[in-house]
C-alpha cells in the first residue's frame, strides 16, 4: 500500500502520485462498482476500536464488538483501496460515487449523530482524505477551483474524525512522557494501520491545498463605505453579546472577561447575557453556548457568541459592520462563522460620496485549519433553533466526548451532506457551505495571541477587532492576562495581553472549557 506522499511531486503537478492516473486502456476498462468484498491487510486494521487494539487508550467506555464488525469495516477498507484505483484509471467519477456510498454506511447514513462512524473513526478519517485527493483531480495542474476548495473541507472533516481516535485509542496512559504520570501518543496506531492515512501525510495535504489557494486572486464587488465602515450601527438591528464563563471562583477571568465584554456591549448598546454556572452539568461547560435559550428573546436579531477568555480589542468595529460586510442583512443567512485563516490582503477603489459604493479586489488566503466557534453570530431564527437542537442531539450525544466537543458537532453538521452534494464533480462557483451560512477570515472575529498563532493561525495585532486566548498556555510556560488600561491600542478597551511569569488564571481553554486542540493540528 501506498501511504507516504511525494510533496514535491504534489506542489509540480497539482495532483498527488497517489492518484496518478494509468494507461488509456487501464482507464477505459473502468466501471462503478457495488461495496467490494474484504481484502486481506497486511498491516493491523485497528477496526472498531477498543481495549482490545489500543490497550491504555482512555476510549468512551466501549462494549465488545458486535459480530461481524471487523468483516465491515474490512469492506469499507476495500471500498476505499477499490476507489484510489478507480481514480489512478482515470475514473474520478466512479471513485466519488464508491466512496461515497461507503460514508453511508460507515457514518449511518450520514447521521447527526454517526455512531456506527465512531467505532472506527479512523477508517472514516481515510475516507475523507482520499475524497480529498480526488477533489483535487477536478482541477487542471495549472488553476486553483472549486476542487481545491471542497478539498481543504474534506481534509477539515479528515482532521476532525482523526482526531477522535489519536485522542482516544491513540493516547497512552501508562507513561512514556516527561515525567512520571504523563500521557504520551502512540503514533503508529495510526500511521502504521492498513488505512491510507497519516498524521504527517494528512498535515502536509492541508498545507499545500492551503498555499496552493493562497495565490488566487478573487475579484469581489460589495458595499465599502457607510453601512460597512467598521463603526457603522445600524439603528433597525437589535444585537446581543453571549458568554459563558463558568470558572472556579477564585479565577480572575470572568471577571476580567465580563468586564470587557460589558463595556464593548454599553459603548454600541448592545445587550449583554453572562453565564457564570455550568450550564449541563453532564456536559463539558464548551456546550452551554449550543443551547438554544439564547435566541428565546424575540427582540434580538441576532446573537454574537463569545467565549470567556476572547476580548473585544477594537472597540470602534462594531457588530453591524460585520453584518453588513458578509452580507447577513439578506434574511437567508442565519449563521456566521470565522475559518482559522491568514488575512485577506485588499486594494479598494474610490468610493463614491453619493451612492456609497464601490469596488475592490482581495487575496484571499485559506489556512489548513478550519471553522472556529470561539466566536460566532447567529440569527434569531427558527432556522438558528433547529441548527442548535441538532448540534445538541440527543443526552447521549457521542459528539459530547470528541475531544473538540460543540466545535466538531457544529463542523459535522454543516459539512456532512459535501459527499452527497459532490457526488458527480463540482463546479467552479459551487458553494461549500449551506447557503445560510457565512464564512468570515479569522483575523475578522477570532485572531489568536501570538503564542498560538504562530505560523498558521492569524495573530492579533493592534487594530484588529478581537483577541482569543485559546490555546496559551498549551504553547507556552507563563501566563498571558494583563489588561492595560483603556483608550490605547487598537482603538480603545482593553490593550495589549503580554506573557508574564507566575500562576494562570488560563487553563489553556478557549474560556468555556475546551483545551488547545490535539492530534492531527
Amino acid at each position: 500500500m501506498l501511504k507516504a506522499l511525494d510533496l514535491r511531486g504534489l506542489l509540480s503537478l497539482g495532483v498527488f502520485s497517489l492518484l496518478a492516473p494509468r494507461s488509456a486502456a487501464a482507464r477505459s476498462s473502468a466501471r462503478p462498482v457495488a461495496l467490494p468484498a474484504a481484502l486481506p491487510a497486511l498491516e493491523p486494521l485497528q477496526c472498531p476500536h477498543g481495549p482490545w487494539n489500543a490497550p491504555g487508550a482512555k476510549g468512551d467506555g466501549e462494549a465488545p464488538p458486535w459480530p461481524g464488525a471487523e468483516l465491515f469495516w474490512r469492506q469499507i477498507l476495500a471500498s476505499v483501496m477499490q476507489g484510489m484505483d478507480l481514480t489512478r484509471m482515470g475514473d474520478a467519477p466512479a471513485a466519488r460515487h464508491l466512496l461515497a456510498e461507503a460514508l453511508l454506511a460507515a457514518t449511518g447514513s450520514l447521521a447527526p449523530e454517526p455512531r456506527l462512524g465512531f467505532t472506527c473513526s479512523l477508517g472514516v478519517a481515510a475516507l475523507y482524505r482520499v475524497l480529498a485527493l480526488i477533489s483535487l483531480k477536478a482541477d487542471p495542474p495549472d488553476s486553483v477551483g472549486g476542487g481545491h476548495r471542497l478539498a481543504l473541507r474534506y481534509q477539515h472533516l479528515a482532521t476532525v474524525w482523526v482526531t477522535h481516535v489519536w485522542e482516544k485509542y491513540a493516547r497512552r496512559e501508562d507513561g512514556g512522557g516527561p515525567g512520571e504520570g504523563w500521557a504520551w501518543y502512540d503514533r503508529s496506531y495510526i500511521d502504521s494501520s492498513a488505512w491510507p492515512i497519516g498524521l504527517q501525510e494528512l498535515n502536509v495535504e492541508m498545507h499545500s491545498v492551503q498555499q496552493a489557494l493562497a495565490k488566487e486572486l478573487v475579484p469581489r464587488r460589495g458595499l465599502l463605505a457607510r453601512k460597512a465602515a467598521k463603526g457603522f450601527r445600524d439603528p433597525k438591528l437589535s444585537i446581543g453579546i453571549a458568554s459563558v464563563c463558568a470558572y472556579p471562583s477564585d479565577n480572575p477571568l470572568p471577571r476580567l472577561a465580563s468586564s470587557n465584554h460589558r463595556t464593548y456591549a454599553k459603548l454600541h448598546g448592545y445587550r449583554y447575557r453572562l453565564q457564570s454556572e455550568i450550564v449541563a452539568p453532564e456536559r463539558p461547560p464548551a456546550w452551554g453556548k449550543v443551547l438554544a435559550e439564547l435566541i428565546q428573546e424575540p427582540d434580538v436579531d441576532w446573537w454574537l457568541w463569545f467565549d470567556c477568555d476572547t476580548f473585544f480589542m477594537n472597540m470602534t468595529v462594531t457588530i453591524d459592520s460585520l453584518l453588513w460586510r458578509y452580507g447577513a442583512t439578506n434574511e437567508d443567512v442565519h449563521f456566521l462563522a470565522a475559518e482559522e485563516m491568514k488575512p485577506f490582503r485588499a486594494v479598494a477603489a474610490a468610493v463614491s460620496e453619493d451612492t456609497g459604493f464601490g469596488e475592490f479586489q482581495c487575496l484571499r488566503v485559506e489556512d489548513a485549519a478550519m471553522l472556529n466557534t470561539g466566536s460566532f453570530l447567529l440569527r434569531g431564527s427558527d432556522w438558528s433553533k433547529q441548527f442548535l437542537q441538532r448540534v445538541w442531539g440527543t443526552e447521549d450525544s457521542v459528539w459530547i466526548r470528541h475531544p473538540w466537543w460543540e466545535n466538531a458537532a457544529i463542523i459535522w453538521d454543516l459539512l456532512r451532506g459535501l459527499s452527497e452534494r459532490f457526488r458527480q464533480g463540482v463546479g467552479p462557483s459551487a458553494s461549500i457551505y449551506p447557503e445560510e451560512v457565512r464564512i468570515l477570515p479569522q483575523f475578522e472575529m477570532n485572531s489568536y495571541h501570538p503564542a498560538t498563532a504562530q505560523s498558521l493561525h492569524d495573530a492579533w495585532a493592534p487594530g484588529k477587532f478581537v483577541l482569543a486566548f485559546n490555546g496559551v498556555l498549551s504553547n507556552t510556560s507563563a501566563w498571558a492576562e494583563r489588561v492595560d488600561a483603556p483608550g490605547r491600542g487598537g482603538g480603545g478597551g482593553t490593550r495589549a495581553l503580554q506573557s508574564n511569569g507566575g500562576p494562570t488564571g488560563l487553563n489553556g481553554s478557549n474560556g468555556t472549557g475546551r483545551r488547545k486542540r490535539s492530534g492531527a493540528d
